[in-house]
């Protein structure tokens, strides 16, 4: 069943990723040298905060789940056709 959810929510989210990114690279040519270094790399590096809860969190067979993952993975399957193609890093948010 949470394949089939993952999948469902993939199907929502990549079109809007998809979209949000083609509004983004038409805005002007370094969003586009952007996608070029991230198509060379051959994947997605997203930063995650495992602080907050509903963001990113591992569950206990080490996966990692949640609005940031699940956005990541969107983006990737945007990007490369493929939603694994992802690097996760750990956020290094600075408070004021």
């Amino acid at each position: 069943m949470r394949g089939f959810q993952t999948r469902r929510l993939l199907s929502y989210l990549v079109p809007v990723a998809a979209l949000c990114a083609s509004w983004t690279l038409g805005a002007t040519g370094a969003p586009a040298q952007t996608l070029k270094t991230i198509k060379e790399r051959g994947s997605l590096i997203c930063g995650i905060n495992p602080g907050l809860l509903g963001f990113s969190l591992r569950d206990d067979r080490g996966s990692w789940t949640g609005l940031d993952v699940d956005f990541c993975r969107a983006l990737s399957a945007a990007i490369f056709d493929d939603p694994g193609k992802i690097q996760l890093s750990r956020s290094k948010l600075r408070t004021a």
